[in-house]
């Protein structure tokens, strides 16, 4: 899938190996107080630009394109999991 932001185009793909970096990112969302959301900030750094280099091509130089693209990427892992599932329903019927 290609995605445009700013006039710069990327190359979107899920990769297995990403999905359970996108589940962990979900995960890390939720700090209980400022001294863990803090650390929680620094980790989902870490592993947002691991996903990124994993997924998207070219690796996004702007900050702020970073964001929307994970956005993006947890849209098409959802879409692709629920389309997986109805598959999956069908097949046993």
């Amino acid at each position: 899938m290609k995605i445009v932001i700013d006039d710069v185009e990327y190359e979107l793909e899920t990769k297995a190996r990403a999905w359970p970096l996108l589940s962990l990112i979900q995960k890390l969302t939720s700090p209980s107080n400022l001294e863990e959301a803090l650390k929680m900030g620094e980790e989902l750094e870490r592993i947002v630009d691991k996903v990124l280099e994993i997924c998207v091509k070219p690796f996004p130089d702007r900050p702020e394109h970073k964001p929307l693209l994970i956005i993006a990427l947890m849209k098409i892992e959802e879409r692709a999991v629920r389309d997986a599932y109805r598959l999956v329903e069908n097949f046993r019927e």
